[in-house]
């Protein structure tokens, strides 16, 4: 998580490789907007910037689930937060696939849109199982105590 928020927060343009494009074709693709109108420069910004911000949250839960591991405590917590996190990003990307009602007219059709779906439930599946799974052994810890 760490290195991937990283390096879409650094290069937004990096992320257009799910979908086939090289950064330098993203690039100008985005300048190219931009330049059509005062309007269109604000929408590509906040494009990009929301896609920054997302890999500022992803850098800030892989540096979590470092401090997880440095602290045992915080462990179950953390699982909960990257189950919550991992489902919200598969809802997205159910939504793309048309899992959630009609695809929005913005999503491009993507063998990448099915994988992200995949990963992150997967993702989301482990995150459940490992807070469970904690939560239960700190219960049980906190009862023989």
């Amino acid at each position: 998580f760490f290195l991937f928020g990283v390096g879409h927060m650094l290069d937004t343009h990096q992320l257009a490789g799910a979908y086939d494009v090289d950064a330098k074709t993203s690039a100008a693709v985005v300048k190219a907007i931009q330049a059509t109108s005062a309007d269109s420069a604000k929408v590509m910004f906040a494009y990009v910037m929301a896609s920054r911000v997302e890999g500022a949250v992803w850098v800030a839960l892989g540096i979590s689930a470092f401090v997880a591991v440095l602290v045992p405590s915080h462990r179950a917590a953390t699982c909960f937060v990257f189950f919550m996190a991992c489902s919200l990003a598969a809802a997205v990307h159910a939504q793309h696939v048309g899992l959630l009602g009609e695809v929005p007219e913005f999503v491009v059709k993507h063998e990448a849109n099915m994988m992200l779906l995949a990963l992150d439930g997967v993702a989301a599946a482990l995150s459940l199982l490992s807070f469970v799974l904690l939560s239960i052994n700190g219960t049980a810890k906190n009862k023989v105590a």
